[in-house]
């Protein structure tokens, strides 16, 4: 996994972050100190939106797929004013995001 930030590449040990795509559109992440967040999730054309559960409303987070590609996953996100990339591998048996649907017609 590499995080990239205002396009420069953070050092920084990121053994415990990762995002994990379950069935019925279920997905839980995992980042440093311990933080853990687990909702539900949707693709939106060319976007990844997330509701984390236990929220008294219901907010998407959106957050931009740069890539989805085999066994590769690029998600664009801003955080605290800054461009951030964050780039996953795919490990052991995880799921893949599903593709949007496709317009039939």
């Amino acid at each position: 996994m590499t995080l990239i930030e205002e396009g420069d590449t953070i050092a920084v040990d990121l053994t415990d972050v990762g995002i994990a795509f379950e069935p019925a559109n279920r997905y839980v992440y995992t980042s440093t100190l311990d933080y853990e967040e687990a909702g539900t999730y949707r693709v939106d054309d060319a976007y990844l939106l997330t509701t984390p559960g236990g929220q008294d409303s219901i907010v998407d987070r959106p957050v931009e797929i740069m890539l989805l590609e085999g066994d590769r996953l690029h998600l664009n996100m801003e955080e605290a004013g800054k461009q951030r990339i964050l780039q996953f591998e795919r490990l052991g048996g995880a799921v893949a995001v599903p593709s949007p649907p496709s317009d039939a017609g």
